[in-house]
């Protein structure tokens, strides 16, 4: 059973035998073609097999004849690696050029191998080298027809233009692509995508996925070309599940200490869980869980309270913190005797092959050594046959090496015919391990889950000693998607009839269950989500780095763009970029050049995978919108009733429709908020329910604009800094009895809490701030500020609502005990248009940047705000100031005030030179410039009908109890049969009620679905251009009036405080031109390119000697393992170190101040991150294997990281020195590239440089 359907560009997914595709077939015979909704291939195939392949199988080889991209998602070792091999044939066949990337370089390696065996000999029996690999540790025949290489590499070729190799690239088959989600390489695998060729037939190899047609949606867009999904859910070897429980540890009773008690007879084998036929067995799961609870009961009472259910395991990375909670621990390892149990029922059983996974790779060796005395390999010449092949591999190793203690302790377990492979072995030891598996020697490995990823090593049996992990954040089950990636390895194709996983089960109750009174022993539902749940879905990484940026621009700069991209920048992206830059008429070549420069990058960004997923979502947030603004005009058009429910039959469908997927691409017409034709038929009857909404949607529009001015405003005021007490310039004018409107944002969702009363103002450490400033670090970061702001309480009101621990915080902050607080009682804003049955002042704690409105008025507090009434009597003195002023309450002005000047961003704006002042005082006006913009808008809101509507409803009522009063009061009192003097007829207050809260609600989907476009990405764009303009990677240039172009007159500013993030940021007529600088840095991929060119260029490298060189080298790549050891370095690597978190500190600076930070961010804290980002864990292990005066043995002694981990960050820094010396090389710095290549060999060396065993 397979599935197959074809996604056409620009169109939604047609199923077979659905209808056809705006994409024009060409002109391929059908009868030997088939079509594109239907493919097969009658013809002389290129590749052939001795088994009869799958129907899956068949059909994506006839894809690859049609030369149409194909994504092939199948659960491991379904055959999905057939599809691979016919493309690599096919590419032969037509003596073009065929490239294989996977993720892992291990996999290239294993890759290569394979390919080797099968395409190196021609039909004549010849050798021949038609295969190569590119790895960053290794380089073979890279002229070969078939090329194996990592996604990286293939971006840099792309990136630099190689057309030796790309120009006649045909097929590119990407393995593994659901590694797209990993967090840190995923990008890679996009950006690849993307730029590749668009006459390039791309076959991808995936686990089972969630969302195979949202991916292969994004292809066809992308490449304007159709892309087949074909995808299989049936095992070709069934796989049932067991749990075995672990009930061989804690003492028995009476036993002493150490001793254990034998198991029960019933718990000895193992019980169906999950059936070949992926039925969850109920009643034999509660046996287990009966079993293990019952034990888990015996021995916790024996032992005292003791905590039990599984000992042992070992402890090391991968394990959590130990806690200090009394509640039994959840799913703890396995003990050793319950290892044993399960190892010889493995072997009284013939269940062997088995893997044997844990998340740990402590565990792992801890295991293996539990069952280290038991023998699976008895026959002496399979002995002998293992250590034959062993010993060959050490001899790959320098002769010091070779009697590394690691190297020595495995031969006798591998004798045995047990294995251990995780990340932290040597390179060579991991691959041994793997050719002795495959070859059948190895009857039990011991492994982590790295061991899933990619590598075709099937086994009989898979077995779990675990099924939680700790993820370095905290102890969590396996996802459903990591168990199927692993369970995936049981059952090997064409010799097994059904593959067994086992799971070892220890005492893991729900976390409801009373361990007291309850039998159960196992969550049910949990190990049903985990064995039963769905495949994991794609989901991108994409994000943007400084590499892609400098790399894009001089790509497009130089006119290598290749494939897709000539004909969608020839088609819209150039033109775009010149309307964009101001460029009239007939441009001239660089002025062409600059603008589709410009569209290239953002062209890049609205391409990737992860601005496919989020315009889709945003269609759906627009049309729902849509329908919430169509059901507000019917109620104020009076054709549907309050008690009617369609609105959540439109939900529904909604949700059905978003399931559905099929019309995503649907032209979203009815997204501009206009009435449909019955409602604007029934609007032709009543004028003044069509003149209401007309005044509702003028009255949207200018609370829109209004947010936005205001968030503008307060974000530059926000930067203005007290110099003379340290602190935020609101501050001082935050004091208790203040009225302020509050906005918060957070994880993308705003909420508007309206006007409240300032309590007070305090740090986050929640050290109180007297009304003057205190502190001397009072950020806008670190600061807190507490409002009575009215809301709806969780709870039903009463008198003593405020928790008593709040209730200092109600005497108008002047608290003495104020450190001891907690966080503020739970409670939920009121839409801007109140209808809570019952609402009350509470205090709510905001951080400083959620105050977007500070009155010029403040109201007296009574000292104790405990009491409910004394707090309504607050919320009535707010009303009545709101009655008082209709049209905004007065706010502060920002100069006449406040007491803004130039000196209060002397912190924010450190420019030397003429600019310096001018940029401050800029900064000052346009604060003045945005409070006046605030004003007017909130006058043109007041003249607003149907915000005058909502005023008299729902505030001037409220202000004295019935109709308004005060001598300034401008609004007369409603009577709800009348008619306003605006001609807008008065309506009841329920349906203006319901019609402004599903305004409110289809305002915020709009919001949220601009939010999720590409504005983000646009202005992270912008900054980061900022950036590199301001440490010289990039340059300004305009065009001169003879056609050549020149250096702009003056460089953009390093921070424009009234800058709008979301244009370009650019002058018209000008562009970007990559320096020598920007140049050197796009050789950089593997580290942080700011700071290594920073040293490159100011001399940070030139007086180092070769090890000093090495070792600072290795405090700029990214860390993968921390070392729990404190780090003493030697005085000379102490300076080096310094040096470089100088320079780190510069770039920071510059970063922050080009506003790459996030809004929340603070200077100080956004530094020290980026400064401590660059560790000095290895800088010792590299001075001294660069110096050669120590063996490997004694190297590794120096830290408590695997030997394994140790070569793995060795030769990423032999890549990043390659990286270097090329820099080097694109200067001109001939001396330095030199010392780099010295480096290089000082570091590539002995077990370092050991070549792979597959090559």
């Amino acid at each position: 059973m397979h599935d197959h359907l074809v996604v056409h560009p620009r169109s939604s997914a047609s199923p077979k035998g659905g209808a056809s595709s705006s994409f024009r077939e060409d002109a391929r015979d059908p009868s030997v073609y088939g079509t594109l909704d239907d493919p097969f291939y009658k013809g002389t195939p290129a590749r052939t097999w001795s088994f009869p392949l799958d129907t899956f199988q068949s059909q994506a080889c006839a894809c690859v004849e049609r030369s149409e991209s194909v994504l092939v998602a199948a659960h491991t070792s379904a055959g999905k690696t057939v599809v691979a091999e016919y493309a690599v044939a096919k590419a032969l066949q037509e003596n073009a050029r065929v490239i294989y990337t996977s993720p892992l370089k291990a996999l290239s390696n294993q890759k290569f191998r394979e390919l080797s065996e099968e395409f190196n000999t021609n039909k004549d029996g010849k050798q021949e080298q038609n295969v190569g690999i590119m790895t960053g540790d290794v380089t073979l025949h890279t002229n070969a027809p078939v090329l194996v290489m990592t996604t990286e590499i293939m971006r840099s070729m792309m990136y630099k233009g190689n057309d030796e190799v790309m120009g006649s690239v045909r097929y590119v088959v990407f393995d593994e692509v659901h590694y797209m989600t990993d967090k840190e390489r995923g990008v890679v695998w996009e950006e690849t995508i993307i730029m590749m060729p668009s006459n390039v037939t791309m076959v991808f190899l995936s686990a089972t996925l969630a969302n195979a047609h949202d991916f292969a949606s994004w292809i066809a867009s992308v490449h304007n070309q159709p892309c087949h999904v074909i995808s299989t859910s049936k095992r070709p070897t069934p796989l049932v599940h067991y749990g075995f429980p672990c009930v061989a540890s804690g003492p028995s009773k009476g036993a002493p200490p150490g001793s254990s008690p034998p198991p029960p007879k019933e718990s000895t084998g193992l019980y169906l869980v999950v059936d070949e036929n992926g039925r969850f067995v109920d009643e034999s799961f509660d046996k287990l869980s009966a079993v293990i609870a019952t034990h888990h009961a015996s021995t916790t009472t024996t032992a005292g309270g003791g905590q039990h259910g599984g000992g042992g395991g070992g402890s090391g990375d991968g394990a959590p913190p130990p806690s200090s909670s009394s509640k039994p621990a959840r799913a703890k390892p396995a003990s050793p005797k319950d290892l044993q149990r399960i190892m010889k029922l493995l072997h009284a059983r013939d269940l062997h092959p088995a893997i044997v996974f844990a998340f740990s790779r402590r565990e792992c060796e801890h295991n293996a050594l539990q069952v280290s005395k038991l023998d699976f390999l008895p026959d002496e010449e399979s002995k002998a046959q293992v250590a034959s092949i062993y010993d060959a591999a050490l001899m790959s190793l320098p002769e010091a090496d070779r009697s590394f203690a690691p190297l020595a302790s495995l031969k006798p377990l591998l004798q045995r015919g047990v294995g251990v492979h995780h990340s932290g072995l040597l390179p060579m030891v991991k691959e041994v391990v793997e050719i002795l598996f495959q070859e059948g020697f190895l009857r039990v490995l011991f492994t982590t889950e790295t061991f899933a990823m990619g590598l075709n090593m099937p086994a009989r049996t898979v077995v779990f000693t675990s099924l939680s992990k700790f993820d370095g954040e905290k102890v969590r089950h396996v996802s459903s998607g990591e168990y199927i990636q692993m369970s995936g390895r049981a059952g090997r194709r064409g010799v097994d009839s059904v593959g067994m996983v086992i799971f070892l089960a220890t005492y893991d109750p729900p976390e409801n269950v009373d361990a007291q009174t309850s039998i159960v022993g196992l969550d049910k539902e949990v190990f049903k989500s985990i064995m039963l749940g769905k495949p994991k879905p794609l989901v991108s990484e994409f994000r943007l780095t400084y590499y892609t940026l400098l790399n894009l621009i001089r790509r497009s700069a130089s006119g290598s763009m290749s494939g897709s991209w000539t004909g969608v920048m020839a088609a819209s992206g150039a033109s775009k970029g010149k309307r964009k830059r101001g460029v009239q008429g007939d441009a001239s070549p660089s002025q062409a050049a600059a603008a589709s420069a410009l569209s290239y990058q953002e062209h890049v960004i609205s391409m990737s995978f992860h601005a496919h997923q989020r315009e889709s979502v945003c269609r759906r947030m627009r049309r729902e919108a849509s329908q919430l603004l169509k059901r507000a005009q019917r109620l104020e058009a009076g054709l549907v009733n309050l008690d009617d429910s369609d609105d959540d039959a439109m939900d529904n469908s909604y949700d059905e429709e978003a399931e559905d997927g099929e019309n995503d691409n649907d032209n979203d017409s009815d997204e501009d908020g206009e009435m449909d034709d019955a409602g604007k038929e029934s609007a032709g009857d009543g004028a003044n329910a069509n003149a209401f909404s007309r005044a509702c949607d003028a009255r949207d529009v200018l609370l829109n604009k209004l947010r936005k001015v205001e968030d503008a405003y307060y974000k530059c005021l926000r930067k203005a800094v007290d110099y003379k007490k340290n602190a935020p310039l609101m501050e001082a004018h935050l004091q208790a009895g203040r009225m302020v409107k509050v906005r918060l944002r957070e994880r993308d969702v705003e909420t508007d809490w309206g006007w409240g009363i300032v309590l007070a103002v305090m740090h986050k450490d929640a050290t109180w701030l007297s009304s003057g400033g205190t502190g001397a670090s009072s950020k806008v970061g670190d600061m807190v500020v507490d409002v009575l702001v009215e809301a709806a309480p969780r709870s039903s009101p009463r008198e003593d609502a405020v928790p008593p621990r709040w209730r200092t915080v109600l005497y108008a902050g002047r608290s003495a005990d104020a450190r001891s607080l907690p966080p503020p009682p739970e409670a939920e804003p009121l839409p801007s248009v109140s209808d809570a049955a019952y609402s009350e002042m509470c205090p709510v704690r905001f951080p400083l940047s959620a105050i977007v409105g500070i009155s010029a008025g403040r109201l007296s507090l009574p000292r104790d705000l405990t009491q409910l009434s004394s707090r309504q009597a607050v919320l009535s003195s707010l009303r009545e100031m709101q009655r008082r002023f209709p049209k905004g309450l007065p706010r502060l002005h920002p100069v006449e005030d406040m007491k803004l000047t130039i000196a209060h961003f002397a912190t924010q704006i450190k420019d030397s030179g003429k600019d310096k002042q001018h940029k401050r005082r800029a900064a000052v006006v346009s604060c003045a410039e945005k409070h006046k913009d605030v004003c007017k808008l909130e006058e043109e809101l007041g003249a607003n009908a149907a915000f005058q509507a909502a005023f008299d409803a729902f505030v001037a009522p409220k202000a004295s109890g019935g109709g308004p009063s005060g001598k300034d009061s401008k609004h007369k009192e409603i009577t709800w049969e009348g008619k306003r003097a605006d001609g807008v007829a008065a309506l009841d207050p329920r349906v203006l009620l319901a019609s402004s809260e599903l305004r409110r609600r289809a305002a915020r989907l709009r919001e949220a679905a601009e939010q999720t476009s590409l504005a983000a990405f646009r202005r992270e764009l912008n900054a980061r251009k900022r950036v590199l303009r301001s440490l010289g990677h990039l340059e300004v240039h305009r065009e001169t009036g003879d056609g050549t172009t020149a250096p702009a007159a003056a460089a953009e500013p390093i921070v424009d405080l009234t800058m709008d993030d979301d244009a370009s940021g650019d002058a018209p007529g000008t562009f970007d031109v990559v320096t020598l600088k920007g140049r050197a840095a796009c050789h950089v991929d593997i580290a942080d390119e700011l700071l290594t060119t920073e040293l490159l260029f100011n001399g940070g490298f030139n007086a180092l000697t070769v090890p000093q060189l090495c070792a600072l080298c290795s405090c700029l790549l990214p860390e993968t393992e921390k070392t729990a050891e404190a780090i003493k370095l030697r005085s000379e690597l102490q300076s080096t170190l310094e040096m470089l978190q100088e320079a780190a500190t510069r770039v920071a600076e510059v970063a922050f101040d080009c506003g790459v930070a996030p809004p929340e961010a603070e200077r100080e804290t956004f530094v020290s991150k980026y400064v401590e980002s660059f560790q000095s864990g290895l800088m010792d292990v590299a001075f001294e294997w660069s110096r050669g005066l120590k063996t490997f043995a004694e190297i590794a002694d120096m830290t408590d990281l695997f030997e394994g981990s140790i070569v793995r960050s060795l030769r990423r820094l032999v890549e990043f020195l390659d990286n270097l010396h090329n820099a080097c090389v694109e200067v001109g710095e001939s001396s330095l590239a030199e010392k780099f290549e010295e480096a290089h060999k000082s570091i590539s060396r002995g077990i370092v440089h050991a070549n792979s065993l597959y090559l």
